[in-house]
């Protein structure tokens, strides 16, 4: 994979069944297009667990923007990873 890949931070619970199946779609996906997730337990933050109580998972770019949350939105997670395929390869 390469290092300009995107970064996907994915927010979840353990023992979470909908954050499995992000996961596990997520690792479906990564085999068709370049992109690095990081998983945070929001558990091991009071912050976290504040900001996004039950709402989880909750997929955000590197940047912070949120992607989705509860289900995976493949149609908007291809758009942004394409977008960012595209900015990376006019630098």
């Amino acid at each position: 994979m390469s290092d300009s890949a995107p970064i996907l931070k994915l927010y979840y619970r353990q023992n979470c069944h909908l954050c499995e199946d992000m996961w596990a779609h997520l690792q479906e996906i990564q085999k068709e297009h370049a992109f690095q997730i990081v998983t945070i337990d929001i558990a091991e933050s009071a912050e976290l667990e504040r900001q996004h109580g039950t709402r989880i998972p909750v997929l955000e770019t590197e940047e912070g923007r949120e992607l989705c949350n509860y289900y995976l939105d493949e149609r908007g997670l291809l758009d942004y990873l394409n977008s960012s395929l595209a900015l990376s390869q006019t630098k």
